[in-house]
């Protein structure tokens, strides 16, 4: 499914995430992915169930106002620890792990909603 977001014309736009890749800006990348309301960027990243709060700690610190955090999983449904979501929650930030699928209109929300938000995805 290719998604289209409206007439507020961001500053990207994150169409899909098929085949072991993200889409954006009708561009493929084949690489971990970070999307904040305000861009994009390329990252390095643990598998799902090795994420330890500590890689979020520079995130945060530059997105100080994040709400909520969604983590791509890849084709899988995959749970992070509950070490990890009950440390993000005592900083009142929501954590939600989807399949990557599921992404595009989740995001596509949010940016319509002017969420604070962070999108980890993991291909």
């Amino acid at each position: 499914m290719h998604i289209t977001e409206s007439e507020h014309n961001y500053s990207y736009s994150f169409q899909q995430c098929v085949d072991n890749k993200i889409y954006v800006n009708d561009t493929a990348y084949t690489e971990p992915m970070l999307l904040e309301p305000k861009g994009f960027q390329a990252i390095t990243m643990p598998e799902i169930a090795n994420l330890q709060q500590e890689f979020f700690t520079a995130f945060l610190e530059k997105y100080p106002l994040t709400e909520q955090i969604y983590l791509g999983t890849g084709h899988e449904h995959q749970m992070p620890s509950a070490e990890l979501i009950q440390a993000l929650h005592e900083k009142n930030i929501a954590v939600e792990a989807l399949k990557n699928n599921l992404l595009p209109a989740i995001h596509m929300i949010l940016m319509e909603e002017d969420r604070n938000f962070l999108m980890f995805i993991h291909v």
